[in-house]
């Protein structure tokens, strides 16, 4: 779920990528508010997607004695230690698209201040 999601936010931002190196501002309330939508659906999904992850993790990590799960990273250690780098740039992702989100909405709302911000 998690590789899903970052390949999606990936491609979506390259389409945002391609758009802005048009030098095509933001100017109608229709494609702020699709963008302004895309944005924190992406950014909720990869919330969900790093939330969902993380438990996965840490019994990978730690083991569940309760449950009788053996911590598998003792075992795997090289694959333990990619999955690790992998939460760290899909969390490092997530807080980007929050972000991103941010930006977006303000982006939006500016369309609604009639310009007195300029």
């Amino acid at each position: 779920f998690v590789v899903a999601v970052n390949v999606l936010g990936a491609a979506y931002s390259a389409l945002q990528l391609a758009r802005l190196s048009k030098g095509s501002p933001v100017l109608n309330k229709p494609l702020a508010w699709t963008i302004f939508s895309s944005d924190q659906v992406l950014a909720y999904l990869m919330f969900s997607a790093v939330a969902a992850s993380i438990p996965s993790a840490v019994y990978a990590q730690y083991g569940e004695p309760q449950l009788q799960w053996m911590k598998t990273c003792n075992l795997y250690r090289n694959f333990c230690n990619r999955m690790g780098e992998g939460m760290v740039g899909s969390v490092v992702v997530c807080m980007s698209m929050i972000g991103l989100s941010g930006l977006s909405s303000f982006t939006l709302f500016r369309l609604y201040n009639g310009g007195a911000g300029k």
